[in-house]
């Protein structure tokens, strides 16, 4: 496996712009948010690891699977 391809489906890497936020940066439309400057952004230290994070997702972390922190199944986020 090369540099410029994906760990997990081995398909291509593409580089593209992203708004900041860890959870929805990926989504286009929220380059338009960022440009018109709908959302704040900060880092927060979530569990040893930096993220960063818009005012809309910060509200919503609490529900993010523990999982996805190396987190056994059901434990509490908030």
């Amino acid at each position: 496996m090369s540099d410029s391809q994906c760990p997990i489906c081995f398909e291509g890497l593409e580089v593209r712009d992203v708004a900041p936020c860890f959870d929805c940066g990926w989504d286009p439309t929220e380059l338009e948010h960022l440009a018109a400057g709908k959302h704040t952004y900060m880092e927060v230290l979530a569990f040893g690891i930096p993220i960063v994070v818009c005012n809309f997702c910060l509200v919503d972390f609490s529900s993010y699977d523990p999982a996805f922190f190396n987190l056994r199944p059901g434990a509490r986020l908030a």
